[in-house]
């Protein structure tokens, strides 16, 4: 058995150790662009050991999903950018790419399920990289662009080369997922943008239909009918009635509807005195209560008297009236 080799990863497959050294080569140039040191982007990482920082930058030691999210949330970046190669090699047009022989072995020996395998044995170091990126891809169909999905638009592939050509390698089919994992993110963003610009075409749109900010012209409210303010039948209203049984008296002797206006006027016109807020808060009491019922629009509610208890409360106002008149004489 031979002695293991000092100075490389653990894991020999020539395509692991390409995208070993791949990562490196990212994660030096993401650090050179942030200007930071190795000591800080190891302090940044969830204080990873220095050491095994400078072993990761130099390609000569294993790594996990786990360590590697940690050093792209360090270089504020993802895992699709630590893993996409800075300037991808195109295969010969037709032709599959070649794949590095293993030691002592010859163009002749391994087939495709021998790779195959080998694939799965190189999947370890990197756990749970596949689980992120299909993650990452679990997203609703979109309209644009229809390369996302179907995984033919950035793959650096020559028009005749198929999958079965590709080197089943993990690593290599990681890499291929974080190129759609970013055409799904500049697809979304693309179609945040037509949301937003839709949205604002419709506040556009509804705008031009009011004839005020925020109030639907009248012409668009289902007809009712309506008193107006030189037509409001105001019976005598008397103190012992309060402000509830004047608003139910005014109510009865107009059952077309009356707006909170008009029976502040009505009422400021006998001899009861309002309170500050005091109409509002009977009126909208009486309104909870389901004593009166309201249409129209905020700030223009037309209240009525519902029928069904307008007998009742007219008969406690009279009782309270006459109760109040025996008791002056």
């Amino acid at each position: 058995m031979k002695p293991k080799a000092s100075g490389s990863a653990r894991y020999r497959s020539a395509g692991y150790a390409d995208t070993v050294g791949r990562i490196a080569s990212n994660v030096r140039r993401l650090r050179a662009a942030g200007r930071w040191t190795q000591e800080e982007v190891a302090a940044r990482a969830g204080r990873l050991s220095p050491r095994l920082y400078r072993q990761i930058e130099a390609g000569t030691t294993n790594l996990t999903a786990a360590t590697l999210t940690r050093i792209a949330e360090a270089l504020e970046t993802d895992v699709a950018e630590l893993l996409i190669p800075a300037a991808p090699v195109r295969p010969t047009r037709g032709r599959p790419r070649k794949t590095p022989w293993g030691e002592g072995q010859g163009p002749s020996e391994g087939t495709q399920g021998e790779r195959q395998r080998e694939g799965e044995r190189v999947g370890p170091p990197l756990l749970g990289v596949q689980g992120l990126l299909d993650g990452a891809l679990s997203l609703p169909p979109l309209e644009s662009p229809p390369s996302v999905l179907a995984g033919t638009a950035g793959n650096p592939r020559s028009p005749n080369e198929t999958e079965a050509s590709v080197p089943a390698d993990a690593l290599t089919e990681a890499t291929r997922l974080a190129r759609r994992v970013a055409e799904v993110r500049q697809a979304l963003e693309n179609r945040r943008n037509q949301l937003a610009e839709e949205a604002l075409r419709i506040e556009s749109a509804l705008l031009n239909l009011t004839d005020t900010p925020g109030r639907v012209p009248t012409a668009a409210l289902p007809a009712a009918p309506r008193v107006t303010t030189t037509a409001v039948a105001i019976p005598p209203l008397e103190a012992e009635h309060g402000v509830r049984g004047a608003v139910a008296v005014l109510l009865r002797a107009n059952p077309g509807g009356l707006r909170t206006t008009e029976l502040a006027e009505a009422i400021r016109s006998s001899s009861l005195r309002l309170r500050k807020n005091e109409l509002h808060n009977t009126v909208r009491s009486m309104f909870d209560a389901g004593v009166l019922t309201r249409e129209g629009f905020r700030g223009g509610f037309v209240y009525r008297l519902r029928a069904a208890m307008a007998d009742e409360l007219l008969m406690a106002v009279e009782t309270r009236g006459s109760r109040g008149g025996r008791e002056g004489t």
